[in-house]
């Protein structure tokens, strides 16, 4: 294949995604019932990229330059009726920041104590968290969301640190 060919049709296929992004967001805009303008469309799509958990901070720096009109309260207003909607959630980072996640399907967190980066855990990674019969008798329990803590590895790799769970199978765990 030529590379003027390639080119073309890696064109095209960039073009068929962003097009597939601008529907899903018009469509979850619909379904919640909300009215589609520039900002809460800018605003979905930073919060619904694959892996991202920004703060509302983050979301606003990242739309600031090429909406230059964007309030930091438009940013909050909108990602709190987003969570109202249904469309995001909110949950504490453990450092006093409350993150937005596009990512709606059960699924839990790890997060680095060093670089802060939030990755996804799936529950299918994790099995069935038992309850304890203690919580039951206090009431019903209505959702779970583990919170795992821990180095990266591309933190460890860049501080030549060993994992934790490599240094318990060779006996040196201290």
């Amino acid at each position: 294949m030529d590379a003027k060919k390639k080119e073309r049709e890696d064109m095209k296929s960039l073009a068929t995604t962003r097009n597939n992004g601008q529907a899903r967001i018009r469509e979850a805009m619909a379904r919640a019932g909300l009215r589609l303008t520039a900002s809460r469309i800018a605003i979905f799509r930073i919060v619904t990229e694959e892996g991202v958990h920004p703060s509302a901070e983050e979301v606003y720096q990242a739309l600031s330059g090429e909406m230059p009109s964007l309030s930091r309260d438009t940013v909050y207003r909108t990602l709190g009726t987003f969570e109202e909607a249904g469309l995001v959630r909110k949950f504490p980072d453990g450092e006093g920041v409350f993150r937005y996640d596009g990512k709606m399907n059960l699924h839990h967190h790890f997060t680095c104590s060093r670089c802060r980066t939030i990755f996804d855990v799936g529950v299918e990674e994790t099995g069935d968290v038992a309850i304890p019969e203690t919580l039951r008798s206090r009431g019903s329990i209505e959702s779970v969301r583990l919170e795992f803590r821990g180095i990266c590895l591309s933190c460890q790799a860049r501080n030549g640190e060993m994992k934790a769970d490599e240094r318990l199978t060779r006996g040196d765990l201290s």
